[in-house]
This record gives structure tokens, C-alpha cells and sequence, in this order.
């Protein structure tokens, strides 16, 4: 399935593992739809239950927030100062 992505996770010890799964292509799909609008939208990763994660960052005035694009669901972050 070309719309899923993979992850390859390597431990601090050597050893490695492939993580497939779809959260970057609803990330970047987010972003794109910002984009559209004229709003600045970024990726990142994170880690979530010892897997790796797409999530969004948003910055709103002095607020970051993340936005979990799965869900639709946001969270602050942090202040910028």
C-alpha cells in the first residue's frame, strides 16, 4: 500500500525494527490543507507507546500547540517565551 509509511527504529542498543503505518500522511495532509489557507503549519515526530509518531505544531499568537491529525485532537505545548 503505497499511502502507508515506514519506520525503521533503531534502539540504542544496534538493533533495528520496521514500523509501518499512516500518521504521516494524515500529518502532511493537515499541513497541506494550513497551506491552502495561508496558515504555517509544521510536522514533527514523536514517540508514542515506543513507536515513532507524525503529529502537527501549530503556533498560535505565543502558544505552540500540538494537533493529533488522526483525531482532530490539540494540546498546548509550551509558550515561545
Amino acid at each position: 500500500n503505497t499511502n502507508e509509511c515506514v519506520h525503521l527504529v533503531v534502539g540504542e542498543d544496534g538493533s533495528y525494527r520496521l514500523d509501518v503505518g499512516y500518521c504521516d500522511m494524515y500529518a502532511l495532509q493537515l499541513q497541506r490543507q494550513a497551506a491552502k489557507s495561508r496558515f504555517l503549519m509544521s510536522t514533527t515526530i514523536i514517540e508514542e507507546q515506543g513507536k515513532p509518531h507524525m503529529i502537527n505544531l501549530a503556533c498560535i499568537g505565543n502558544d505552540i500547540y500540538h494537533i493529533e491529525p488522526q483525531t482532530d485532537e490539540v494540546w498546548f505545548h509550551c509558550h515561545k517565551d
